[in-house]
């Protein structure tokens, strides 16, 4: 069995979107944790959240590009 779905394009740019602000958040949960799932430098808890930051700011551009005020 198999199914067709047809989504338009404002519809793959909410999901997607959608996504992005989750990634954002996974991070900032991160950043602010004692215990950091996404680890990019064992050990090194300072590089970590550099890293991290560099993630969240990374994501804040893109989310800031494909975002429509008050489309929430």
């Amino acid at each position: 069995m198999s199914y067709t779905v047809n989504i338009d394009s404002e519809e793959v740019d909410r999901i997607v979107l959608n996504e992005l602000k989750t990634s954002r958040k996974a991070f900032i949960s991160d950043l602010n944790s004692a215990v950091n799932p996404n680890i990019f430098f064992w050990d090194e808890p300072e590089k970590d959240k550099a890293e991290i930051q560099r993630h969240i700011d990374a994501l804040n551009i893109v989310i800031s590009w494909f975002d429509i005020p008050g489309d929430e």
